[in-house]
């Protein structure tokens, strides 16, 4: 929350399955479900409640799945499945309520699967949009998968993957901003993010679970400059075709998530976050930088044209840096290395116990980005902050035998 502009950021944790179960019951008339797993009893009860308040539900689910929690649907809640073992095959995670209403109609998406790991352990993130278009598009989508947009689904008609014809609008404003939408793999997802990462001038942030598509790399890298604040973070950072590696190579600030508590579930990126004349952004769905999420799985992606979304996410973001870059055993740290007053408004002290070496001293924002530098030749050090903008910073010392990091607040 230190880097927030105006709204807090709140980490729900173990309550997101409370949340999605709160929206389910709350639907009135219709509830179209595609998700890829499930298998939260929270959830399931709630799509049963639904059910008996009278509510007309469609399920699809990828038929490869364990899916573990349909087997506790009440009778009478159709579920469909895409067969096919093509990639990961119907990959979505997305809910469309009440899509006829004008006041209630609500879409669900984002990268989180409907499984305990993934709402309660996992780091995802979940949009919930309140519009009827948005709901109707959807819908055209669900519906083409269905096969009809009656209750029972025809399998005679069903198309997914690459049978999919391009049928839904792209372009919406919802509350005054602009959001685009993108199914995979017939609408080009991935050059639509390409190009919303063209558009960067200041930011460009990602967290990212898989990320194989060179062109995408491409058009990072060519953005990456000194004027322009990147970063990134990526799990699976070994996965055949991984292009984590060749960011690092060609000078990108990208940390590897593996080894961390958790997965890093995401498939979201920041562009401006900083400058709200600049056109922020975020980019989330349930698409995986991946060649299976571009050319075969069904997926979905909404890229979000808002300066309060961007900043919300810009949060959750620096809270993930702050973890993949400042990985120091505490006990061992206080021993060697102690940085006070902190926080503090003009002056820290840095003491290193033992120190007989030359060591560099580097002060980073959240976002990896050096704001200041000095050399330390002795075991004590006094360093100005009093420059700096309140927030948090992570002190840096690097030498041939010290590689230390810690915290330090700046009010």
């Amino acid at each position: 929350n230190t880097v927030a502009t105006d709204e807090l950021a709140l980490n729900i944790g173990a309550d997101m399955n409370d949340t999605l179960a709160a929206y389910i019951v709350r639907a009135e008339s219709t509830l179209d479900i595609a998700v890829y797993n499930i298998n939260n009893e929270v959830v399931v009860n709630a799509i049963n409640t639904a059910q008996e308040n009278g509510v007309a539900i469609r399920y699809i689910a990828q038929g490869t799945n364990a899916n573990i929690g349909i087997g506790s649907f009440n009778a009478g809640i159709p579920v469909f499945y895409r067969e096919d073992d093509q990639g990961s095959g119907m990959h979505n995670k997305f809910c469309v309520i009440d899509a006829e209403s004008t006041d209630n109609a609500r879409v669900i998406s984002g990268s989180t699967n409907w499984t305990t790991n993934n709402l309660v352990e996992d780091y995802n993130n979940m949009v919930i949009i309140q519009d009827e278009s948005l709901a109707k598009a959807y819908t055209l989508e669900f519906n083409e998968m269905w096969g009809t947009d009656e209750p029972s689904p025809d399998a005679a008609n069903s198309k997914f993957g690459s049978d999919k014809t391009i049928n839904t609008p792209k372009d919406f404003i919802i509350g005054g901003s602009p959001v685009e939408l993108y199914f995979s793999p017939t609408d080009g997802t991935t050059n639509a993010i390409v190009e919303a990462i063209g558009t960067t001038d200041f930011d460009h942030n990602f967290a990212l679970l898989a990320f194989t598509r060179d062109e995408i790399a491409e058009a990072q890298i060519a953005e990456n400059s000194i004027f322009v604040n990147m970063t990134g973070i990526i799990e699976q950072e070994t996965n055949q075709g991984s292009e984590y590696e060749t960011l690092v190579d060609a000078g990108v600030p990208v940390y590897s998530h593996q080894g961390v508590s958790g997965n890093l579930h995401h498939k979201y990126a920041i562009v401006d976050h900083s400058q709200p004349m600049s056109d922020p952004m975020v980019i989330t769905g349930s698409h995986n930088w991946s060649s299976s999420a571009e050319n075969v799985n069904d997926e979905n992606t909404l890229i979000i044209h808002d300066a309060r979304i961007a900043n919300l996410f810009w949060q959750e973001y620096s809270a993930r840096l702050a973890e993949v870059t400042v990985s120091v055993d505490e006990a061992e740290l206080n021993r060697k290395m102690n940085v006070y007053p902190n926080p503090t408004q003009e002056m820290v002290t840095l003491q290193i116990d033992g120190l007989n070496e030359q060591v560099q001293v580097n002060l980073l924002d959240l976002a990896g980005k050096i704001v200041s530098s000095y050399t330390m030749n002795s075991n004590r050090m006094g360093m100005p902050v009093s420059q700096l903008m309140p927030g948090v910073y992570i002190v840096q010392v690097i030498g041939e035998n010290v590689q230390n990091n810690a915290k330090l607040t700046v009010r």
